[in-house]
């Protein structure tokens, strides 16, 4: 049929013969313009059908079924047979049109393939990230529900979109009460929830820092004392997305710490009674004993023979004196008061006279006293000279005490360092009792006595060495054994001063001709009297009277050297005295030095006293040796101007100018040293260098001692340190400008 409508086409071919049915196929539905149709009448068409030879029996079989057909049936199935087979070569479907249709299917099948595959790729990537997700979903709501405390997530419309488990259980509400409403609904409903004010919202957003606040809230009729917090969550390019709220109890610690600060404030109360009760027994104790020891000294207690009733009555005071400095020593430290005074020493000498002191006490005992410090000799040293002879006095006393035979010795070794530092080593060795391995620590505890039968002892001497050394940088070692002696052992890290410390030479007590003018404030006769006889001994003139008010009147017709003052007095005491007697002195008066004399050892007297204008503290009882160290540091507050008469050239109006300007500059530098803060040492060290330089210029050797003191405590920052130098600068400043003013009149009148 392709063929014949091919040719037809062409004009080969006038019509084509074929059967009706697909004639009226072609002309109806396929060519329906093109062609058509004419019924030849009388001309049948007949189908054949041709079988392979031998298949006679089929061809049987084949005619019978279709003799069996029903009317009409063989001829459609014929006609659908002939037409489906003809339209397989009919137009309009060309064979390049097929195959290109074929490639389009099979291209479309492929297609579909592939995109079937890549559906259910991404089928199963979605289910195993929405698997991720709700992983991660459980993970964090787990987590959430994990946080002991309340937490509330908020969206950036104040919405609450999560809680965790213990929200809900503070607050005794469910999640569909809380998920969904803002933070006001639910405060609303909820007065027990924290408040979050729109400043603090402000706050947390602005500076992206988590905020905290201390908040009271009242949870199931008690109330709770809180730590709120509020920050904000970002997203993975930090814009906020909102904001986390919480909250935890703290109401436990608050109460631990109330009871904490009221026990505190307790134990401070029972500290500062304690403190007062020691300093009115100090007091009380050491007024009476300055009478007793100063009676006893006069009459030459210290040189009678061992055995007589003075010098039993003199050692039995001493060892009274001994034991309530012990026990106030102890006090001391326990409550911090216990501080370093730093000054430059000659070690030598010193450890000479500690030695020396207990020569008779060892001969008497039949003990060899054996002394190897020649490591020392010519070696001088910043040290707290004080407390270093207290250190060594119980080490060499507890040694004499423990041994009845052998010997006692006191060796010092010294290390250089380098960078002007030296390691002193001091031991000391007996061959007494020993002390057993189990007790060595136990005797370093207050009041614990190796021997409670031996005299004279309270069990304080080793505990205060212990904490003097603690308070030093160093520690006491022990070596010993029960029966084999003992040895005691600690090394002290030093600076070294170049040259030795200004020696007070001879003393004006030892002189005549350097007899001083002393006023002597008292309210108590007998110590009055007792401290009169003893400067009389020293060859001084003196005047008495009996309190602050009576000295004061007196300053004004009369001039004296020094004025030796006691502090607790009535009508006016030692401090009002003082501080008096420096007001007139700011009109013009003559500087006075004034010399504070106190029964309370504790260390806030010095300060006092200091702040009060004196010029130092003697603490009672006061003996011989104590007033003469006081005259010789005295004899040093003076002034050397020959380096400023050199450079001068002799020329008494330049050497008067040169003290006007130190007194200028003087007056100054003291100004801004009270003024700076001890915190500013940049400042001070610059204004300190200014103050040694012209205490130097002028030759004068107790402020540039001071000067130097004070800068070593400030490279250190040693506060409490700082502020006694600051108040003796002050008053040695007032001292030195009053000298440049007397020499400077002087040098007028010449």
């Amino acid at each position: 049929m392709s063929e014949a409508l091919k040719l037809l086409h062409a004009g080969a071919a006038d019509g084509i013969v074929c059967d009706a049915a697909l004639a009226d196929m072609l002309v109806h539905n396929l060519y329906p313009t093109q062609l058509s149709s004419e019924l030849l009448p009388g001309v049948h068409s007949i189908q054949t059908l041709w079988f392979a030879p031998g298949e006679e029996a089929l061809r049987q079989k084949v005619n019978l079924v279709i003799d069996n057909l029903p009317p009409g049936l063989a001829a459609s199935i014929v006609t659908r047979w002939l037409l489906s087979a003809s339209l397989d070569d009919i137009h309009p479907g060309t064979s390049t049109d097929r195959e290109l249709f074929n490639a389009l299917v099979v291209i479309s099948c492929i297609l579909s393939l592939f995109l079937s595959a890549f559906l259910l790729a991404e089928i199963l990537r979605r289910r195993r990230a929405e698997r991720g997700l709700l992983d991660a979903l459980t993970y964090w709501q787990t987590l959430l529900n994990s946080i002991p405390t309340p937490l509330i997530v908020l969206n950036p419309l104040g919405e609450i979109t999560h809680c965790n488990q213990a929200l809900l259980k503070s607050l005794q509400l469910t999640s569909k009460q809380v998920i969904g409403s803002s933070l006001e609904t639910m405060l609303a409903h909820n007065p027990i929830s924290p408040v979050v004010n729109h400043q603090e919202w402000i706050t947390a957003l602005s500076s992206m820092k988590p905020q905290f606040s201390d908040r009271t809230i009242l949870i199931q009729g008690e109330e709770k004392e809180i730590v709120q917090w509020l920050a904000v969550y970002n997203d993975s390019r930090l814009i906020p997305q909102g904001l986390l709220l919480g909250w935890y109890d703290i109401s436990e610690r608050k109460r631990l710490e109330r009871e904490l600060a009221k026990a505190l404030q307790q134990a401070t109360d029972v500290s500062r009674e304690k403190s007062d009760f020691l300093a009115r027994m100090s007091h009380e104790i050491r007024s009476p004993m300055n009478a007793i020891l100063g009676v006893l000294e006069l009459e030459g207690g210290a040189e009678k023979a061992a055995d007589s009733a003075l010098n039993i009555a003199y050692v039995a005071s001493r060892q009274l004196l001994q034991i309530v400095g012990d026990v106030l020593d102890l006090s001391k430290i326990e409550a911090g008061e216990m501080q370093l005074q730093v000054q430059n020493c000659a070690l030598y000498p010193m450890l000479e006279q500690i030695v020396e002191t207990y020569i008779t006490l060892a001969e008497q005992k039949g003990l060899r006293l054996d002394c190897d410090i020649e490591s020392v000799w010519r070696h001088y040293y910043s040290v707290d000279s004080a407390k270093l002879t207290q250190i060594l006095n119980n080490l060499l006393s507890n040694a004499i005490k423990y041994t009845d035979q052998g010997y006692v010795s006191l060796q010092v070794t010294v290390i250089a360092e380098g960078e002007g530092r030296d390691t002193l080593t001091f031991r000391v060795e007996d061959s007494g009792i020993g002390i057993a391995a189990d007790k060595q620590e136990k005797i370093l505890q207050p009041y614990i006595q190796l021997d409670h039968a031996s005299p004279a002892s309270t069990g304080l001497g080793l505990p205060i060495c212990t904490q003097l050394l603690k308070l030093m940088g160093s520690s006491l070692h022990i070596r010993s054994a029960a029966g084999k002696g003992s040895r005691f052992a600690f090394s002290l890290l030093l600076d070294c001063i170049a040259e030795p410390p200004v020696s007070g030479g001879k003393t004006p007590g030892n002189d005549v001709e350097n007899a001083l003018r002393l006023l002597v404030v008292d309210d108590q006769r007998a110590n009055l009297s007792v401290m009169k006889l003893q400067l009389e001994t020293l060859g001084h003139w003196v005047v008495t009277c009996n309190d602050g008010r009576e000295a004061e009147q007196l300053l004004l017709s009369q001039s004296f050297d020094i004025v030796l003052t006691d502090c607790q007095m009535p009508v006016m005491n030692g401090y009002q005295f003082t501080e008096t007697i420096r007001e007139r002195e700011k009109n013009g008066e003559d500087y006075q030095v004034i010399i504070g004399c106190t029964a309370n050892a504790f260390n806030d007297e010095q300060r006092r006293c200091l702040e009060a204008g004196m010029d130092g503290v003697l603490i009672k009882p006061v003996t011989l040796q104590d007033l003469r160290a006081l005259f010789a540091e005295q004899q040093q507050v003076r002034l050397c101007l020959s380096e400023i008469i050199a450079m001068a050239g002799q020329q008494s109006n330049i050497v008067i100018s040169v003290l006007d300007e130190l007194r200028c500059s003087t007056e100054h530098d003291r100004q801004q040293i009270l003024e700076l803060s001890l915190e500013e040492q940049d400042k001070l060290a610059q204004v300190l260098h200014r103050q040694k330089g012209s205490f130097a210029l002028a030759g004068f050797q107790p402020g540039v001692m001071v000067s130097q003191l004070m800068e070593q405590a400030l490279q250190v920052y040693d506060e409490p340190a700082l502020r006694i130098f600051r108040l003796q600068l002050n008053a040695l400043s007032l001292r030195f400008i009053s000298l440049l003013e007397r020499e400077r009149g002087r040098i007028n009148k010449e």
